[in-house]
């Protein structure tokens, strides 16, 4: 049997599930072919490989559940499948990258054959893809190639309204933001009269590579001081950043 596929019997099936746990059991493998004898009977099966196991499980009524599971392979907490790397940046990476070309054609797929009526189901797709994307480190996907393919369907607002949840619990701090999108975020929020909030999202990123001259000049129409501050302790290379802590009305 080939090397890292010995012995790995999870998610062959139900039966197979119930006979990895049993007490007593034998294990028999050809190829990727495995015949397990346990104490509820014999028991068939088919090895998967991780890639099979994720490509499987396409489409919209999966689509959590399939993000779910990338994510345990990710993380490395997740090996019952073949031709699972052992080493962490070969696993991460690998699995990166077969997610955003995945992602990316699913979503194309599903929102091309969408009705009005198919709307929220989308909104709610493009969420979890938005926090899974930030989960497996991968921004620039997320900040580029995602925001064309929402924006082509017409979810760009709803895009830039998602985001502000992890600006603001910190999740993207450690992200560099595109000058171009913190431009369309400030848009956004302006056009939506939500200055306040726009306030918050600016204290709440790290604004190394911005316009902070446009940033500042952004702050004074738009009389957000704390981010005034902010923006003005970055432009002097000051080394701790002062923003004023706000509350939610």
């Amino acid at each position: 049997v080939d090397e890292g596929i010995v012995g790995q019997l999870y998610n062959v099936d139900s039966a197979m599930r119930l006979a990895k746990g049993s007490r007593q059991q034998t294990f028999k493998g050809r190829g990727r072919e495995v015949v397990a004898l346990s104490v509820c009977g014999v028991i068939y099966g088919e090895l998967q490989t991780w890639r099979e196991y994720i490509n499987a499980k396409r489409g919209r009524s999966q689509w959590i559940e399939l993000l779910q599971t990338a994510l345990e392979l990710y993380n490395g907490n997740l090996k019952g499948l073949g031709e699972y790397p052992s080493s962490e940046s070969l696993r991460q990476n690998s699995i990166r990258s077969l997610m955003q070309n995945l992602i990316y054609e699913s979503i194309a797929q599903q929102f091309d054959t969408s009705t009005e009526q198919d709307l929220k189901a989308n909104i709610i797709q493009m969420e979890v893809t938005i926090e899974f994307s930030i989960e497996i480190s991968a921004v620039d996907y997320l900040f580029a190639e995602l925001l064309k393919l929402f924006n082509k369907y017409g979810l760009e607002q709803y895009y830039l309204t998602s985001l502000e949840l992890y600006i603001l619990n910190g999740k993207l701090k450690a992200f560099a933001i595109p000058e171009w999108l913190l431009k369309r975020l400030i848009d956004h929020y302006r056009k939506e009269g939500k200055v306040s909030v726009l306030e918050r999202v600016v204290c709440s990123i790290s604004l190394e590579g911005q316009d902070l001259e446009y940033l500042s000049n952004v702050c004074i129409t738009s009389k957000m001081y704390s981010a005034l501050m902010y923006a003005k302790s970055c432009q002097c290379n000051v080394r701790y950043y002062f923003c004023l802590l706000y509350t939610s009305p």
